[in-house]
């Protein structure tokens, strides 16, 4: 059976921070203390996350191309 992609919501759950402060780490909007910066690397790393680049480009309405 195959395992479904981690989301946002799973890289904030094993950060132990919100979605917003995974969001911030990604996109670069708000400054994050090193401390939560690591743990969500981390859990990017352990989880395997990769951002849907098709679903913000939706948000965006902008394609890339």
């Amino acid at each position: 059976m195959k395992r479904p992609k981690p989301t946002i919501v799973d890289v904030a759950r094993r950060a132990q921070v919100s979605v917003g402060t995974v969001s911030h780490v990604l996109n670069r909007t708000h400054r994050v203390k090193a401390e939560r910066q690591t743990r969500v690397m981390q859990a990017i790393s352990d989880l395997g996350y990769e951002p849907n680049i098709l679903a913000k480009g939706l948000r965006q309405s902008k394609s890339g191309i």
